[in-house]
């Protein structure tokens, strides 16, 4: 819950420029001085279906503004994780058995 809402928060907010940084090594965006949203993806759909988070209508509106908006900045580059968001948008995520994982 805590990357939902560290990274929504952090993309949300009008003065973006203290919230979501460029950094170099490794290389990308770091979001509310925690998390690189690019690499979320997999994560956090893996815990709204094992934990049941989707449940509460607050979190589950939270996860699906994140999800749009990590579909939007992310999706082009068809890794695990954009794919994962992909496919939670689509309601056609499988949570992978945790003894294949």
């Amino acid at each position: 819950m805590d990357r939902v809402a560290r990274t929504l928060f952090g993309f949300t907010q009008p003065d973006k420029a203290i919230w979501v940084r460029r950094v170099t090594d490794p290389d990308g965006v770091v979001v509310s001085g925690s998390y690189f949203p690019d690499v979320l993806g997999s994560g956090i759909v893996a815990a709204a279906h094992r934990y049941g988070l989707e449940k509460s209508q607050t979190f589950s509106t939270l996860y699906r503004e994140l999800l749009q908006m990590l579909d939007q900045r992310f999706g082009h580059e068809r890794t695990e994780h954009s794919i994962a968001i992909h496919t939670e948008l689509e309601h056609k995520y499988v949570l992978p058995d945790l003894a294949t994982v």
